[in-house]
């Protein structure tokens, strides 16, 4: 059996509405790496464009976003996460669309070196997320700092939450980031308990404050309360996308999350910036309530096309807008 086809018994049980996202409509998410660099990137484009977009007319679906450049990956579970090279997302109107699509249709092999496919209840940030709401009420810092100082003393738990830094530094030096927003998608497997929910809660309103050219910071979009069924590959609770304004704000707010010994008021090194207050706090909440994160930085600026034209306005401000309907 190829290796880039849904898990058998994960496709059937979404077939068969035995997930969370029940027969409703969902978005697709796939992620890619392709063999031979550039000519199999062009061929899985080729496929893309023609085959691919001809059936999902057919079938009443839509593209949200297409990436096959400015893509890569940031931080990579601690080699649990390939160095992905692109991404597109498509909205299915139900799971049997999903699955009549896939195998009418299926993808170029041997264009490819990885694959990931995870279904999940997507939607644009108008609508909100259990996951970012969780109330600070019932979390408690201390026994969130705990369980975070326990990870601390795991190399690997650490390095599934915060990655390898030679893939973050080859981030760093790409000059293909250098200008314009930046998406950062966030795809989370997470633990059993609440702590994630308030980092992301506190994660957001901090990222939210940021403001540039191309457009202010936040959530973009992200998994509503039917929650994520993966496909094909890791497996991820949580899938989300934040905007930065740049590459540089990004680095800002990851700088300005402390260590877990320092207090909440603390600001780290973020340079005296006080709106990334509370790094500390975040810092421990995220250690503790996180196993596995893949974040893949998405630019989307100066990509025709990039994002659906069902978004709406506000994502689609910056250089690519009005892009070519798909």
């Amino acid at each position: 059996m190829s290796k880039f086809v849904p898990e058998p018994d994960r496709l059937r049980a979404l077939l068969a509405g035995e997930t969370g996202l029940g027969c409703g409509s969902l978005w697709l998410i796939t992620l890619l790496k392709f063999k031979d660099g550039f000519r199999g990137a062009t061929a899985y484009k080729a496929y893309f464009d023609k085959s691919l977009i001809s059936t999902l007319r057919t079938f009443k679906s839509k593209v949200i976003l297409r990436m096959f450049e400015r893509v890569r990956t940031v931080i990579n579970g601690g080699g649990l996460v390939p160095e992905w090279e692109a991404c597109t997302i498509i909205e299915f109107p139900s799971p049997a669309v999903l699955g009549a699509v896939l195998a009418s249709c299926p993808p170029p092999s041997k264009s490819l070196l990885e694959m990931e496919m995870h279904a999940f209840d997507g939607a644009w940030s108008t609508a909100t997320s259990k996951f970012f709401q969780a109330p600070d009420s019932k979390i408690s810092i201390k026994a969130a700092r705990r369980l975070a100082n326990t990870k601390l003393q795991d190399p690997k738990k650490m390095a599934a939450i915060n990655g390898d830094m030679e893939v973050f530094a080859k981030y760093i030096a790409d000059p293909g980031f250098e200008s314009g927003r930046i998406w950062q998608l966030n795809l989370l497997q997470m633990e059993k308990n609440p702590f994630y929910g308030a980092y992301a809660a506190r994660a957001n309103s901090v990222i939210s404050r940021f403001s540039g050219q191309e457009g202010s910071g936040g959530i973009q979009f992200m998994t509503g309360k039917r929650g994520c069924h993966t496909l094909l590959g890791v497996r991820y609770d949580v899938v989300a996308a934040m905007q930065y304004p740049s590459r540089e704000a990004f680095v800002s707010f990851a700088m300005s999350q402390g260590n877990a010994g320092s207090r909440d008021k603390s600001i780290g090194n973020c340079g005296g910036d006080a709106s990334l207050a509370g790094g500390a706090e975040r810092y421990v909440l995220r250690t503790a309530g996180l196993a596995v994160q893949a974040l893949i930085c998405l630019g989307p600026d100066g990509i025709p096309g990039s994002i659906g034209d069902t978004a709406p306005s506000n994502v689609r401000s910056g250089r690519s807008e009005n892009p070519a309907k798909l």
